[in-house]
């Protein structure tokens, strides 16, 4: 025990105060294992099959000596091919048995592998390596052509041609170096497959490789995760105990709440607009293409109003341009000929041989409270990108009530999810943007859409916007509340997500024909009467609610294999006529 006075003295006496569970949230993206404790109905009929051998399954990149480094990295938002495979490791719906199943998970890291390339390169002797097929590690061509091979024997591809298999990447797709190019020569073999992009679409081919297209969430960044962790960790203790403890003090600085506990969420809800430091963050380029071109402009163009000047200057905004465009120049301009000098620390732009001080290759603040910003991050020659801004933003994210998240060369971006990540409210600026899973995430209860035409004519509005928002308690708490239960839907890290079973919904309800639906539906185990009455009183309650229709299409699907007889336990022919009409209400076959 510590001295008298510590409030934390004793590592287990905070983890019961604080009522959290442990979670290694750390930078390979791994967990301990976290089943849903809440199936969702769609998912309940349904078994998947993870393939398993090193030629289909990449969890194995996870030893090359690069992959900390890229997980860590801000091209970690295109690795969410290794958060999906993170939650359906250990999904309920998972079988052992290829026979069970009715889909099939083909977890290859496409991007990943790209990326390292040769694993056996930097001197890593794993044992797990060593033990790997002749050449697998040694390049990514050569994995994409083992994974080819490896499918060409499977009798599973074969009964169907791939149409039941799925996988994911929400890396980009270029012109000239295409995802069809970089999964060559396995991406032939996925024509027919059902791929996770990071958004719907529209796709060429080439961009998309399978047949049908379902948008995930990008990766959130690591940090986020960690650091929104954290505070909510120290949000619960100080309601229950006293004064929140220093990560010594916990025992651990990866330790973090349980999505969807009770402490989770009041904590989240503490956070709110009135408690975080700052009102705006943006951290990002000003000049890309396409679609938030002229948005990204405007953004530099709010600092000729003297508001925004002053608000920077207090600290109340950060905005913190990237790169060196034309439009970067004019907005430090604009700033420079306004003599604001104290907002030099709050205004920053990213150079091309950056300054800050190193400090380690994961530098973190010195302080007992791990909120405060770090002032000296570390800048390493060589690495994908400057990884100690990406930790900085990270803290600056978590401390802000609302974050921005303009349109870049797509509405799609990864800033969305990460905001999510850090409880950060999103302004999103660009009118097409949906996000993942639509029809199961409420993002208009917690997001701010601002109509570009609004925002490009008068872009200084919003903060007079944000703070008329931020002073109205009621609002904030209701936005906080309904972001709070958005994240076990949208992050792949979290104890408790969802994510896994919002993406085989989509699978079963988008991309199956009716032959192969109701095959993986079927082709399970029956049910009694009781499971067959659970399963149609879920699909009239979808209904009530206006789910029906295209929106909840494999519902009667769902009560279609509920009416099968269980073994020697038929549903009574009124729970029968019930289910198809039911059906029938979903705008479906009554067969």
């Amino acid at each position: 025990m510590h001295a008298t006075g510590s409030r934390c003295s004793d590592v287990n006496l905070c983890r019961r105060a604080l009522r959290v569970q442990k979670v290694m949230v750390d930078y390979r993206g791994e967990s301990l294992p976290h089943p849903e404790p809440q199936l969702p109905f769609a998912c309940r009929d349904v078994r998947f099959f993870m393939y398993e051998h090193t030629t289909l399954n990449h969890h194995w990149l996870r030893h090359c000596p690069r992959f900390r480094e890229l997980r860590s990295a801000s091209q970690a938002e295109n690795t969410a091919e290794v958060g999906l495979h993170r939650v359906l490791t250990h999904h309920p719906a998972r079988t052992w048995n290829a026979s069970e199943a009715g889909l099939f998970y083909v977890p290859i890291f496409e991007y990943t592998s790209n990326k390292l390339k040769n694993c056996s390169s930097g001197g890593s002797s794993h044992a797990h390596l060593q033990r790997l097929p002749r050449g697998l590690a040694e390049s990514h061509t050569a994995r994409m052509s083992a994974a080819r091979d490896a499918l060409l024997a499977s009798p599973h591809w074969h009964a169907h041609g791939g149409r039941d298999h799925f996988w994911a990447s929400t890396a980009f797709s270029a012109h000239s170096y295409t995802l069809e190019r970089r999964m060559a020569p396995l991406s032939k073999m996925l024509g027919c497959s059902t791929v996770g992009r990071y958004k719907a679409g529209p796709f060429a081919r080439p961009s998309r490789v399978g047949e049908c297209v379902i948008e995930i969430p990008y990766q959130a960044s690591l940090h986020v995760t960690r650091v929104a962790l954290e505070l909510q960790a120290k949000a619960v203790y100080a309601q229950q105990v006293g004064p929140a403890p220093s990560a010594a003090d916990l025992g651990s600085k990866r330790m973090g709440l349980a999505a969807g506990t009770a402490s989770a969420t009041r904590s989240q809800q503490k956070l709110d607009g009135r408690t975080k430091r700052r009102l705006l963050f943006f951290a990002g380029s000003l000049d890309v293409c396409c679609t938030g071109r002229q948005i990204r402009c405007a953004i530099g163009e709010m600092l000729e109003e003297r508001e925004v000047g002053e608000a920077i200057a207090t600290g109340e905004i950060l905005i913190r341009p990237t790169g060196g465009g034309s439009c970067t120049r004019r907005a430090l301009a604009r700033l420079a000929n306004r003599s604001l000098s104290s907002s030099s620390s709050a205004l920053s732009a990213e150079t091309p041989t950056p300054t800050l001080t190193p400090t380690g290759p994961r530098a973190r603040p010195g302080s007992a409270s791990s909120t405060t910003p770090p002032s000296s991050m570390h800048v390493s020659p060589g690495r994908y990108v400057d990884n100690g801004l990406v930790e900085l933003t990270a803290y600056e994210m978590a401390s802000s009530a609302w974050c921005l998240c303009p349109a870049g060369d797509t509405c799609v971006t990864s800033r969305l999810y990460s905001a999510v990540a850090a409880g950060c409210l999103p302004v999103v600026l660009c009118d097409q943007l949906q996000g993942a899973f639509p029809g199961a995430v409420d993002y208009s209860a917690f997001w701010l859409k601002v109509p570009v035409k609004a925002f490009l004519a008068r872009p200084a509005s919003l903060l007079r916007t944000l703070r008329a928002l931020t002073a109205n308690a009621t609002e904030m708490g209701r936005r906080q509340r309904a972001l709070s239960r958005a994240r076990a839907d949208l992050l792949y890290d979290l104890p408790q997500s969802r994510l896994g079973s919002r993406f085989l919904e989509a699978v079963l309800g988008r991309c199956l024909t009716p032959a192969l639906r109701d095959r993986a539906v079927n082709g399970n185990s029956n049910r009694t009467a009781s499971q067959a009455a659970e399963a149609l009183a879920a699909c009239m309650s979808a209904l009530q609610q206006g789910r029906s229709g295209a929106k909840s299409g494999a519902q009667g699907v769902y009560v279609h294999k509920a009416v099968v007889a269980g073994p020697g336990k038929a549903p009574p022919p009124d729970l029968l006529e019930d289910a198809l009409a039911c059906r029938q209400r979903a705008g479906l076959s009554a067969r």
